[in-house]
């Protein structure tokens, strides 16, 4: 991001060498990067019908990295960054020096370096959030119009510069996903725009102007197509300073996703030396602190960053350019649910506080929250709970339990075991006052590999086998109409579906329905109550076409598709399904994760009325499918919970905030 000063000013000669070398490392390493995980993102590249091309804007030089350049000028944007008098002409102005250029390029004559960063060290330009005070481990805020201590320019103070120079909104543009997902993102608004863009690069170090995708066919029809960027660089004559050697530069992709110096690694606070240079936002609903846990939460860190030129009719076009949205131009609300006034436009999922468990496990992990079905459920305790097969050789089943989603902690190790991962539940208490129970079940290691559920885990421990049914696949369990539902997937050639009554306590088998379905089902089901709407839903992954199905009954006798419809999604793992009973203002229902085939999470939401829509890819990674819960709202905040088994060597537990 910018800042360009990578030392303090009274660094001395050694400090100066660090940076050359580091400089160098990271050079040399991104020069051999090459990596399973870029051949898995150039694997998801699917052709797709090619649009009309916006006019493209063919390079005046010879270009290293093939296709047609889409996007800015080249020769109007080298006399616009001639104009704005590059290089940089201070050590922290990297973002001032793109701020200028851009505008230069949209004609804004009077834009200059000096022009920008006094307005940006005006009171004109501060947020109505106010500017953070100094403070010990930090060298800023820079410039009034920052919203962190920031060595030099924030992504806010960019976006205000941009808008006041310009006058255009322009907001700082938050990919909530990987490197690959924010270049498609960046490249789709560089296309559509036609004009440069402010980027944050060198994990937030640096700041340069991204003018053209290069691509084979249509870019924002056909990522897969894209080649490369055009890059430019404010302070490619300084070394100690910029990424390139020249003022600008055709990056090949696979030099920009893998290179620490552009986005081979996200926005980071990077403290060097017990100085913080890249911090998150100090002040403002944004803000991060520590000691509560929302607010834990990074708007920048972690992320894709860049500042995105809205387009004529977004929701955003009349909000301050305090606010940050999503790739998709959705609204990122403050920690606390707040939002701008009188807007009523889309807003984002956002991925908040991530934890990764010391635990491991071979398969999926299972998580409940009472609160997604029960609103009086907020505060009782255990809120939520886990539970996953373990790592030993009999792969025992474990517990942990925890009040807020994310701290666990009163690990159980039962003596049962299981072939696969288990269900988890939190159900209310068998008494009035008195603690949640929690119920486990899971596909035994006997012979007929036999069902079993155990209620009351932390106490009674009560158990009971379901002799003559059996799974391959994992079971699910769900609490509706004062009783205990089990589901699972049958070893019948049809693979239908189970769905049967337990009883209060799991322990009194009701009545069993079987779904016929055919072809069957690929994945474990996913049984959760809809209590807003009286009914159970019921998800799964068809076994042929790995096509997600949904299907809702009241009463377990009759079961059939739910008003939301069916999803355009298809995985070989079992879906996430979360119903909220009263969501938060603005807040969607229904939620669903599920897992691509390269093991990457996306993120719906669905109601009666919308159906489901797509809302991001996440960042995050694993190997089988998710599971999701929601603990109820606090305040104006209410957050659901992401639980998955991860994809490093030993697949550890992972479980975060996702604000709705």
């Amino acid at each position: 991001m910018r800042l360009q000063r990578r030392f303090p000013p009274a660094a001395s000669r050694g400090a100066h060498l660090f940076w050359a070398s580091r400089r160098f490392i990271s050079v040399s390493v991104a020069a051999v990067l090459v990596t399973a995980t870029l051949v898995a993102i150039f694997a998801r590249w699917t052709p797709q019908t090619r649009a009309t091309p916006q006019a493209p804007a063919q390079p005046a030089y010879a270009t290293t990295v093939s296709g047609t350049a889409y996007g800015a000028d080249h020769t109007r944007m080298l006399s616009a960054a001639t104009a704005a008098q590059w290089p940089q002409q201070q050590a922290i102005w990297c973002g001032v020096a793109t701020v200028a250029a851009i505008a230069q390029y949209q004609q804004v004559t009077t834009a200059t370096q000096q022009q920008v960063a006094d307005y940006l060290s005006s009171d004109t330009a501060v947020s109505a959030w106010g500017t953070p005070a100094p403070a010990t481990g930090y060298y800023g805020p820079a410039f009034k119009a920052d919203i962190s201590r920031d060595f030099g320019t924030d992504p806010r103070s960019l976006a205000a510069a941009l808008t006041a120079d310009i006058n255009q909104p322009y907001h700082q543009a938050i990919v909530l996903a990987t490197g690959y997902d924010a270049s498609v993102a960046l490249a789709r608004d560089i296309v559509s725009s036609g004009q440069p863009v402010s980027v944050f690069v060198d994990h937030a170090l640096h700041s340069v102007v991204v003018s053209a995708v290069f691509a084979t066919s249509d870019p924002v029809a056909n990522p897969g197509s894209i080649t490369g960027f055009e890059v430019w660089d404010p302070a490619w004559n300084d070394p100690n300073t910029g990424i390139q050697s020249a003022e600008y530069e055709d990056v090949p992709l696979n030099t920009w996703l893998t290179s620490s110096l552009y986005w081979g690694q996200p926005y980071n606070v990077n403290t060097i030396n017990g100085f913080t240079y890249d911090p998150d936002p100090a002040v403002g609903p944004y803000a991060f602190d520590t000691s509560t846990l929302p607010h834990q939460s990074h708007l920048w860190s972690g992320h894709y960053v860049y500042i995105r030129p809205d387009a004529a009719g977004s929701a955003m076009a009349g909000v301050s350019a305090d606010w940050a949205e999503n790739q998709s131009g959705e609204l990122i609300k403050g920690w606390d649910n707040q939002i701008p006034s009188g807007y009523t436009g889309p807003t984002s999922l956002f991925e908040g506080l991530k934890v990764t468990l010391g635990e491991t496990s071979p398969y999926a992990l299972a998580f409940s929250a009472r609160g997604s079905y029960d609103a009086a459920a907020a505060g009782s305790a255990p809120a939520a709970a886990l539970a996953w097969t373990g790592t030993d050789t009999s792969h025992h089943l474990n517990t942990l339990i925890s009040q807020d989603g994310l701290h666990y902690g009163s690990k159980l190790t039962l003596s049962d075991t299981s072939i696969l991962n288990p269900a988890i539940l939190v159900a209310p208490p068998a008494v009035a006052g008195g603690p949640n129970i929690v119920m486990i079940a899971w596909i035994g290691t006997d012979t007929g590999h036999s069902l079993n559920v155990m209620y009351d885990v932390y106490g009674q421990r009560l158990k009971l086998t379901l002799w003559h049914n059996s799974s391959a696949l994992a079971p699910s369990l769900a609490w509706y109409q004062g009783q205990a539902w089990l589901a699972w997937t049958g070893t019948d050639a049809h693979h239908s579906l189970n769905i049967i009554a337990l009883g209060p306590q799991g322990m009194t088998q009701g009545s069993q329905t079987i779904l016929w379905t055919d072809p069957g089902a690929s994945s474990s089901p996913q049984l959760i109550a809809d209590t807003a709407n009286n009914r159970m839903l019921l998800g799964w992954a068809q076994l042929t076409s790995k096509q997600y199905m949904v299907m809702a009954s009241s009463d377990n006798s009759a079961w059939s598709q739910p008003a939301t419809g069916q999803l355009n999604a298809t995985s070989s793992s079992s879906p996430g399904l979360l119903a909220v009973l009263t969501p938060p203002a603005g807040a969607a229902p229904l939620y669903l994760a599920w897992t691509t085939p390269w093991g990457q999470l996306y993120l719906w939401r669905g109601s009666e009325t919308q159906g489901w829509t797509e809302v991001q890819a996440t960042q995050e990674l694993s190997p089988y499918g998710t599971e999701m819960g929601y603990l109820g709202q606090s305040g104006e905040r209410g957050d659901f919970v992401l639980a998955w088994s991860g994809t490093d060597s030993a697949h550890h537990l992972n479980v975060a905030l996702i604000q709705m």
